[in-house]
């Protein structure tokens, strides 16, 4: 998953918000890629990506302590806008795209971000130019990892659960015991979980106990200081 802010003067606002930015999924590929190209060469406009790995996100999701979608999204939010400020820009104000409820999102932000204006709305890509052009940064460089993979993976279609090319793929590379490949697919996708519903369980002891021969086992692989 990717995530993208833009950032641009407010003097500037009137001026780059007749460029044509849109919500991108509105947008054609060749509309997009042009209008990334804008954004890369208009003056004193920033931009920065966060992109989330498919094992980072289901760890996240899947792991003893779990972080939904939707805190991993905000968080990745505020890593931006961190980024930015760090970067030495007077960030005044901000338009978010929501997830979640649009009033506790945008209290949290400004609870965070003391100073700074928040506007937080559901598709808001599609009300403010300014959101639309990250959206645009945001698909653009979605779509080009998702090419890169087509080189390793073969024809895995757009990644989306509605493409009838992705669930053929997913449908061709479903482990009977292993599942999924973690590195590409997000095990913590529903359309994942489903499919792996009927593969065979695996119980594994609450605790494991480490004897002399498991210890000098960890001993050789170098990683002793694991145990306590």
């Amino acid at each position: 998953m990717v995530y993208a802010c833009c950032a641009w003067p407010i003097c500037f606002r009137d001026a780059y918000s007749k460029k044509g930015f849109d919500d991108s999924k509105k947008l054609t590929e060749v509309k997009r890629d042009m209008l990334f190209d804008v954004i890369k060469f208009l003056p004193e406009v920033v931009y920065k990506t966060d992109v989330l790995s498919p094992e980072y996100i289901s760890n996240s999701m899947l792991g003893r302590h779990k972080i939904s979608l939707n805190v991993i999204s905000m968080e990745s939010a505020e890593k931006l806008i961190q980024q930015l400020i760090n970067d030495g820009i007077n960030v005044r104000e901000v338009y978010v795209d929501t997830v979640g409820t649009a009033e506790t999102y945008q209290e949290r932000l400004s609870n965070r971000f003391s100073g700074v204006q928040f506007k937080v709305s559901a598709k808001a890509d599609s009300l403010f130019p300014i959101v639309s052009a990250a959206s645009i940064v945001a698909k653009v460089t979605r779509d080009s990892f998702i090419e890169d993979y087509k080189h390793t993976l073969g024809e895995i279609g757009s990644g989306y659960p509605s493409d009838p090319n992705t669930q053929g793929w997913l449908k061709k590379n479903l482990n009977p015991v292993f599942g999924f490949p973690s590195k590409y697919v997000r095990i913590s996708w529903r359309t994942c979980t489903d499919a792996m519903q009927d593969l065979p369980l695996v119980s594994w002891p609450e605790e494991m106990p480490i004897t002399n021969e498991r210890l000098h086992y960890f001993e050789n692989i170098g990683i002793h200081d694991k145990f306590p």
